[in-house]
């Protein structure tokens, strides 16, 4: 998927396949709840906790393409 477009189908399917069906769980968009009162409380999901009662976990990540430097894309992945 992308943050600034929509999924591409054929890379989501490389994925299920490669990643064996595992969920990924959120990655990007909005979260938050409309309360009965007509408040809103929303949040942009990037870099963030998900607590579940196997453990945590928080996704991290970078665009990869051809000219990537597998050692700087680790390090861009620790910094962020």
């Amino acid at each position: 998927g992308s943050m600034t477009g929509a999924p591409k189908h054929r890379t989501m399917s490389i994925l299920h396949r490669i990643e064996r069906g595992v969920p990924r769980g959120p990655y990007s968009g909005g979260l938050g709840f409309i309360s009965l009162n007509n408040s809103a409380h929303l949040n942009v999901v990037i870099r963030t906790l998900v607590v579940t009662p196997r453990g945590l976990s928080i996704g991290a990540g970078g665009a990869i393409v051809a000219q990537s430097s597998p050692e700087e894309e680790f390090e861009e992945m620790l910094l962020k």
